[in-house]
């Protein structure tokens, strides 16, 4: 497998290393139609006793060791940034920031170390991320998931983090995901150099990724 590609464990996609959300990108912006769906994925796939689920990439610029620039799905990190929050996993200091949005990183390390964003003035919280937070919440209780349940389970789930080529004019590869409709070529080939490894069809089936 290229060196630019890892397969990384989603209950471990917090520790040891910084994710920063670049300032170019949009704040998070999940509602709860997106953050049940990315849910009931995950729980769909519990169920199916799957014993790998790929949730998708994550492409980013490594700027030092265990650093990263997230240059596309933010979103789904986040979201699951928040789940781990809620469940109690494990998250290291400063896992992810959002660059010059102290609002955005504040929330975070509240609601990770579970104190009351309540406490805070409003204008120092950011609404977005504690929706987010309370639509996991009202997910888990109405539903009455087990959390130990749960963080066993999500121990089968990975995402594979794909490095964007060297020297590459990070601003307008964004632009260009953003407004031009090329999302998905990065996509295809991280898939497609994935898949490479694979030996028979059906490795290849079994480890299809399933991209939000």
């Amino acid at each position: 497998m290229s060196k630019g590609i890892h397969i990384i464990g989603a209950d471990k996609l917090f520790l040891n290393v910084r994710y920063n959300v670049p300032i170019y990108q949009r704040n998070y912006a999940w509602k709860s139609k997106e953050i049940e769906a990315l849910l009931d994925d995950l729980y769909g796939a519990f169920l199916a006793e799957k014993k790998d689920y790929f949730l998708g990439n994550l492409i980013v610029n490594q700027t030092e060791n265990e650093q990263f620039d997230v240059i596309d799905g933010q979103q789904r990190l986040t979201t699951l940034y928040l789940l781990h929050s809620y469940l109690h996993m494990g998250i290291s200091r400063d896992a992810l920031r959002f660059e010059a949005r102290e609002k955005s990183n504040r929330t975070l390390v509240m609601l990770n170390e579970h104190r009351s964003v309540n406490d805070l003035a409003e204008e120092l919280v950011s609404s977005e991320l504690n929706e987010g937070y309370k639509v996991i919440e009202s997910y888990f209780k109405a539903r009455h998931y087990s959390k130990e349940d749960y963080i066993t389970q999500f121990k089968r789930v990975h995402l594979v983090r794909v490095q964007v080529p060297q020297g590459i004019d990070l601003n307008h590869y964004f632009e260009i995901m953003n407004t031009c409709g090329e999302q998905l070529e990065l996509h295809e080939i991280a898939k497609a150099k994935f898949l490479e490894v694979l030996i028979n069809d059906r490795d290849r089936h079994m480890y299809k990724i399933q991209v939000l």
